[in-house]
């Protein structure tokens, strides 16, 4: 047995109000009996006392009023006797009656009591076989509990670390974006870089062309030099001298048409060519002077 069950205040409090209640129950239904008992004497004893009392009456009356009251009383006897037969037939049916309730009464308090026993026998025994069983069942609600504390616990740090992890990540993602703009800046510049090497290796190839153009003695390989030069390196930034210095052969060369279109070329790639239109005028003396306004509306000096 389970000592702890005793030990406990409330389970004596409400054994021992079990107990009392059982006795008040007996009481109750001792008192009932002796109760229906004198009620049933003290009727009889009530049915003598009724012609005791009227014969002491009638012997205490004048004898002068017994002959005149006579037939009245006997009238009157006849409905007290009919009156007492019904009261005798309500008090037998009450009788019953209250027998029939003292029986039930009884009946119901033994019912209880037996009742308020099996419930207190129950209340008792009942812990007793289910302690056990209790005890188990509260072991595997707390393994159970614990389970979940503990698997509320790897949540939470898995939790906490999938939070690290997504905060290492967006700073991974923000450098990898500051170096991709880092190094797409750095492939700009190397591309810039690239272009103004490619320029400047163009431009030197254009330069050493146009010397050879400048040193060649035979003005037909000086002209295809400056052919070259003009269709292979149309972006050196000189290639308006170019066009200037075929001029100057093809007029060396007597063809002067050729020649005053080659400074024509010169002169709409560098407006500001002062030379160009200074041969462009002498080649056209006609036109000189128009070439010449051309030359300074263009604010050059």
């Amino acid at each position: 047995m389970n000592m702890k069950f005793w030990e406990n205040d409330l389970n004596k409090i409400l054994l021992f109000l079990l107990v009392v209640l059982v006795i008040f129950l007996g009481f109750i239904g001792c008192g009932a009996y002796q109760l229906q008992t004198k009620n049933t004497s003290g009727e009889d004893n009530r049915e003598k006392q009724p012609s005791e009392n009227f014969n002491a009456l009638v012997d205490t009356n004048l004898c002068w009023q017994i002959s005149q009251l006579r037939a009245e009383n006997v009238e009157l006897k006849k409905q007290l006797d009919s009156m007492e037969n019904k009261i005798k037939h309500e008090k037998k049916a009450v009788d019953d009656l209250k027998g029939e309730i003292a029986f039930w009464f009884s009946f119901g308090s033994i019912l209880v009591t037996a009742i308020t026993m099996i419930v207190a026998i129950i209340a008792i025994v009942v812990p007793l076989y289910n302690v056990s069983e209790i005890k188990e069942k509260q072991k595997e609600v707390e393994a159970e509990l614990e389970k979940q504390r503990n698997q509320t616990k790897n949540l939470q740090t898995l939790a906490e670390s999938a939070k690290k992890q997504a905060t290492l990540a967006t700073q991974a993602a923000k450098e990898a974006k500051n170096s991709s703009e880092h190094m797409q800046t750095q492939v700009e510049y190397v591309s810039a870089q690239a272009k103004q090497a490619e320029q400047a290796a163009n431009d030197a190839k254009a330069i050493q062309i146009f010397i050879l153009a400048l040193k060649e003695p035979n003005p037909e390989n000086a002209l295809h030099l400056y052919e070259i030069l003009i269709n292979e390196y149309g972006s050196f930034y000189g290639i308006y001298e170019a066009y200037f210095q075929r001029g100057i052969l093809k007029y060396k060369m007597n063809d002067l048409a050729g020649a005053i279109s080659e400074f024509d070329n010169a002169i709409s790639i560098n407006q500001g060519y002062a030379m160009a239109y200074r041969n462009r005028g002498l080649l056209n003396p006609n036109r000189s002077l128009e070439i010449w306004h051309v030359y300074f509306s263009n604010d050059r000096h």
